[in-house]
């Protein structure tokens, strides 16, 4: 199951905000997962770094999936939890980002 612990929001062009999952039977929490919303569609991308290839800025995952279908599943799960930690916890959503 995951749950999310935090989440700030953070309106940049499609960028919604930033959030920490914790993968409980696991006992790991990804922190910097992004949620995006553009036309209709909402996406999350995982813990990323950037780097610089021919002179523009891009990012590469910190976590890869092997199977596509697997990494739909998991993204799904994390906009399930976001959802449910913004409802029961609107107070929170004014905290700093800890990372």
């Amino acid at each position: 199951m995951l749950k999310c612990t935090m989440f700030k929001p953070h309106e940049q062009g499609a960028l919604l905000g930033f959030a920490n999952i914790l993968v409980e039977k696991w006992g790991v929490t990804l922190q910097g997962c992004k949620l995006f919303s553009q036309n209709g569609k909402r996406w999350v991308a995982l813990p990323s770094v950037p780097y610089e290839k021919d002179g523009v800025k891009k990012y590469s995952e910190c976590i890869r999936f092997e199977n596509k279908e697997h990494k739909e599943k998991f993204c799904d799960m994390i906009k399930l939890a976001i959802d449910e930690f913004k409802c029961q916890n609107p107070e929170q959503q004014e905290l700093p980002i800890p990372f």
